[in-house]
């Protein structure tokens, strides 16, 4: 009898541990449609890589300042409260300060 009790507990402590894996692993899996290249009707040279799952957005740059010249997507920071706003200004000083 015990034994079977301990079969039933390791077998569902295991299911619940694959189970949470995998709810852990779902934002960084990468499906077919996660990340949309946008191109602006205004400027349609402007590329943006929207990543669907994050909301996280990067901008198409080109580095003339470098060797070669290369076209990078940058990481475009957010600011979604003023908690992330004064942290920002604390981070940079404002012009003319």
């Amino acid at each position: 009898m015990l034994k079977a009790v301990l079969t039933v507990g390791f077998l569902a402590f295991g299911v619940a541990t694959v189970h949470a894996q995998d709810a852990a692993k779902a934002p960084d899996e990468i499906t077919p449609d996660r990340y949309q290249i946008v191109l602006t009707q205004d400027a349609p040279a402007e590329a943006y890589l929207l990543d669907t799952s994050t909301g996280r957005v990067w901008h198409m740059t080109h580095m003339s300042d470098l060797k070669g010249e290369p076209d990078v997507w940058m990481y475009m920071a957010r600011v979604d409260s003023e908690a992330e706003k004064l942290a920002l200004y604390a981070e940079h000083a404002k012009k003319g300060a």
